[in-house]
């Protein structure tokens, strides 16, 4: 089209190929971009020789070469522009003459009193006189077609934000046909405050890996995250820190970022697309095979999840991750978090939907046959599951508080004792997936969910009074009060019975009954003091796996408890594992005996 219009005459092969190698931006409509790779394959000093010795018809340029090797060495986008256009040869020599190169781009297009578009240089403002003869609407392509031979190329080496124009055309190519992944992901979901979304970057355009023999439509996804509120630096910073620091580890269950960017104004953050979360994996496997591979494979996951964890606990941030005046919940309370705590790295939001599975991790050496598990969307202290924030209204966030610790809805200070929580629950799904199925999963959820019961609660004259408590929610604790109205919390009892459930089952093995204790004695505790921290439960998991994988008896063989009797207060309503570390309203500590401290690392 332009060619026939522009040039009329001479050769058409060079801009033809590059309207050719063009590929569809699918982050802006009627956008294009030509990857690098062809604009060097196509673009070389004999090709330019060539466009000028064609066009050049007045005979200007009296070295065809020498401008040819200027227009490679300081020009080759700019000619590239100008060629896509079908100036190429007929307009690099005004160029090479006024000193118009690479460095000068991107140009602007501005509007002067005759409304005729004008081209001129960002750095000092000057309007360019090599497009005076132009026609206006030429230097209106100019400023468009610019943007489509401009196209960024990631570095995974430099982590630091990189700040776009709102013109600039992001090599991203749709991967919406054939969904995110053979597993069926969808292609863009909301996650609270942001958006994630598949796409397949151009292979040319980054170094997060290197497969020379993977064509172009099977590389590796990528997945982008939006933060939906502009401009929010803050927030940025908090989770670009702590995926910087914890980056150098490369350990095998964390996520790596691989490059992070600012475009129209939101921040955005790119990292290797998994074939599926937890969740998805869950679902997609709702009979998993009961025998050795998958038992050690889920174990080995777990234990790599805990020591996750206490990477993240462990390291120390520059930046406060206390959010100023606390954190807004949805029921107008706020969450503070633990003095002392503000400086230390937690996760605040540890759910299924926020560990992913990749089937392959490629930068990761030795991948189990099953996969990786790797722990993303870190909250940072925003706590994000149950945060309400000035510009996004908490009711329509797609996160869920059932996996918080009971000091949310006690208005206690937080800590890195909140992730312990949820991980115990994680588990505690994980070990119905192993032994029941997905559709388990559900039911304990049901279980956990909205019904009537009755439980003992003692006052301040240690009394027993048997109440009613409605559970509306899916919480893994209930809230309990007292008649002088003091709130405190108990392992929910549908738990209780669900954990016994587990323990009886005809497939349950010594490994699986060790790690319900390790759950219910030292994790699912209501009080956050009580709680291991992560650097005992990653050793505590350890040595599950360590004793597992020399023990084939212990990972695998059935060994069911016995059914125990009704406990003496089964008539009110609660039974008993006979276990230490699960405590009722009627065992539970009173004001008048605090719980023993445990400090959570």
């Amino acid at each position: 089209m332009f060619a026939t219009q522009w040039r009329g005459t001479g050769r058409e092969e060079l801009d033809q190929k590059l309207r050719d190698e063009r590929i569809k931006s699918c982050e802006q409509e009627h956008a294009y971009f030509i990857p690098r790779d062809k604009q060097n394959e196509l673009i070389t000093v004999s090709a330019i020789e060539d466009e000028i010795r064609d066009e050049d018809i007045e005979r200007k340029c009296q070295d065809p070469g020498g401008c040819a090797r200027w227009a490679h060495q300081h020009a080759k986008q700019l000619f590239t522009i100008l060629c896509y256009m079908g100036k190429g040869g007929k307009c690099i020599y005004q160029m090479y003459m006024d000193g118009i190169s690479d460095n000068d781009l991107p140009l602007e297009a501005v509007e002067k009193r005759t409304r005729a578009k004008k081209l001129r240089r960002k750095s000092d403002k000057k309007v360019l006189p090599a497009f005076d003869d132009w026609m206006d609407d030429h230097r209106e392509d100019f400023a468009r077609f610019q943007w489509w031979v401009l196209v960024p190329k990631f570095d995974k080496r430099d982590l630091k934000c990189r700040e776009f124009l709102d013109q600039t055309v992001l090599p991203l190519i749709d991967a919406s046909d054939e969904g995110a992944s053979d597993e069926g992901i969808p292609q863009m979901k909301l996650a609270g405050f942001s958006t994630v979304t598949a796409y397949r970057i151009h292979s040319a355009h980054h170094n997060f890996w290197s497969l020379p023999s993977v064509s172009e439509d099977h590389q590796p996804l990528v997945a982008i995250k939006k933060l939906l509120e502009t401009d929010n630096e803050e927030e940025y910073e908090k989770e670009r820190s702590i995926l910087v620091i914890l980056g150098p580890y490369k350990h095998p269950n964390l996520i790596k970022l691989l490059a992070t960017y600012r475009l129209k104004r939101h921040y955005h953050f790119i990292f290797p697309c998994a074939q599926a979360n937890l969740r998805n994996f869950w679902e997609m496997r709702q009979y998993p095979t009961f025998d050795g591979v998958t038992l050690l494979w889920s174990l080995r996951q777990m234990c790599g999840l805990a020591s996750a964890l206490e990477l993240i606990h462990t390291f120390k941030t520059t930046i406060d991750l206390k959010p100023p005046g606390g954190v807004l919940l949805d029921d107008d309370s706020k969450l503070e978090v633990e003095k002392g705590e503000e400086k230390y790295g937690r996760h605040g939001d540890i759910k299924p939907e926020n560990i992913l599975w990749f089937k392959q991790a490629l930068d990761i050496k030795e991948v189990d046959n099953m996969g990786v598990l790797q722990i993303t969307d870190f909250g940072l202290g925003r706590f994000h599951g149950r945060e309400s924030r000035s510009k996004v209204d908490p009711k329509t966030v797609n996160a869920t508080p059932t996996y918080e610790p009971p000091e949310c809805k006690l208005e206690k200070p937080v800590s890195r004792a909140y992730d312990i929580w949820s991980m115990a629950c994680l588990y505690l799904e994980f070990a119905t997936w192993l032994l029941e199925g997905t559709q388990a999963i559900h039911d304990f959820g049901d279980a956990r969910g909205e019904r009537r019961e009755p439980f003992l609660i003692i006052n301040d004259k240690r009394h027993t009074i048997v109440r009613d408590t409605i559970i509306n929610d899916d919480n893994f604790f209930t809230i309990l009060r007292d008649e002088n109205n003091l709130r405190s919390a108990v392992v929910r009892e549908a738990v209780v019975q669900w954990v016994e459930r587990l323990h009886i089952h005809s497939n349950c093995s010594k490994m699986l009954h060790d790690l319900l204790d390790l759950v219910m004695d030292d994790l699912l505790r209501p009080y956050s003091s009580q709680r291991i921290n992560s650097t005992s439960l990653k050793k505590k998991m350890r040595t599950i796996l360590d004793k597992a994988e020399s023990n084939p008896g212990y990972l695998l063989k059935p060994s069911p408890r016995p059914t125990l009797p009704p406990s003496p207060s089964s008539a009110a309503g609660q039974r008993s594992l006979s276990r230490k570390g699960v405590r009722f309203a009627e065992t539970w500590p009173t004001k008048n005996s605090p719980p023993s401290p445990r400090s959570p690392k």
